[in-house]
């Protein structure tokens, strides 16, 4: 989603509150630019043959969630919504998967040099306030949109064994890195 007259970006890795914060900008303003319905997690790549001025003539942000909480509630939007009906194993593990295509590590889908701020998951409401104040919206209200996936209420950490555990570690090892996310 962007703005090309109030010049910001926000890119919205999936299941990281990205729809919570899309509602706020687009009650705020009206020239807003979507992806083409479906596909709302476009990289910074994506976006930009669309822009109206250079590149660094807009405010970038986006979200950042523990990779290994993240992956938890994608396997369940995929078995409520996608129809998906594999163990979790299977589904972090499968060739084609998100992890090894448009639902990448952080790195890959935000061209990070670019970026301005990053909204921490964990810190949600402390950044989304941060980013508003800089679009100047003071007045707002952080909506929950929940995507009723029927997820369990427990730790991400059950989901996991020792091989599952490891193999997110590595995938998104810059993630995990730059924001000193612990299992």
């Amino acid at each position: 989603m962007w703005d090309n007259t109030n010049k910001w970006i926000f890119l919205h890795p999936k299941k990281c509150a990205g729809t919570s914060i899309e509602i706020i900008l687009r009650k705020h303003f009206v020239d807003t630019r979507e992806e083409p319905k479906g596909s709302q997690h476009w990289s910074l790549d994506s976006i930009i043959p669309y822009l109206s001025s250079p590149l660094d003539s807009y405010f970038i942000f986006s979200v950042a969630r523990n990779p290994w909480d993240r992956m938890v509630s994608m396997y369940y939007h995929a078995l409520r919504h996608d129809n998906y009906n594999s163990t979790f194993t299977e589904y972090i593990k499968k060739p084609g998967h998100y992890i090894h295509g448009r639902q990448l590590p952080l790195n890959f889908r935000l061209n990070n040099d670019n970026i301005d701020y990053i909204i921490q998951f964990d810190n949600l409401e402390e950044g989304v306030k941060h980013v508003m104040n800089k679009l100047n919206i003071y007045k707002y209200e952080l909506p929950h949109y929940n995507h009723n996936t029927d997820r369990p209420k427990k730790s991400y950490r059950d989901f996991y064994n020792e091989e599952t555990k490891n193999y997110i570690a590595e995938k998104f090892s810059w993630d995990i890195d730059k924001f000193g996310y612990k299992f």
